[in-house]
């Protein structure tokens, strides 16, 4: 059990590395005849992967220096240590930037005008989707997050 606690933000910046080759893959064909949008698939492909990366590269790092015992600490924000706070920050950074995106760079309009990039990739759907529902989509996604973020509390961990 030891091994998994300290080890478990490796296989899943691994996990995370995989899902992007594949999605890339799987969207070549479409890019491969849209060249004005691949450069900028290419830089969200990499934006996902980092952000959503960072939370679990800090997590690492916290556990193999000593400060973090298991990934189970960082969801005790009352032991707080600056690897504790660093890994809350990552995940409001990974959400305000996904918010932002969605909501003020188009990002929203960008999925939904070419969902092969991501979204039929992802949830493997048939159809294409509006902005509006792209958007609460992100929203039901930072919901999901939040709460569970604040599920050991509402638990009593």
């Amino acid at each position: 059990m030891e091994s998994i606690d300290k080890y478990f933000w490796i296989i899943i910046i691994g996990v995370i590395g995989i899902n992007i080759l594949i999605f890339r893959s799987r969207a070549r064909t479409y890019l491969d005849d849209k060249p004005d949008i691949k450069e900028k698939t290419n830089i969200l492909f990499w934006n996902v992967f980092i952000f959503t990366s960072l939370p679990f590269l800090i997590q690492g790092i916290g556990i193999l220096t000593g400060n973090i015992d298991s990934v189970f600490d960082y969801l005790k924000p009352e032991n707080a240590n600056t690897f504790i706070i660093l890994w809350y920050v990552s995940l409001f950074l990974m959400w305000t930037k996904g918010t932002l995106w969605i909501f003020n760079r188009n990002g929203a309009e960008f999925l939904s005008e070419h969902p092969e990039v991501l979204l039929k990739n992802m949830f493997r759907f048939k159809k294409s989707f509006s902005p509006k529902i792209v958007k609460i989509g992100w929203i039901a996604f930072l919901i999901l997050g939040i709460w569970g973020i604040l599920n050991p509390y509402m638990i009593g961990l």
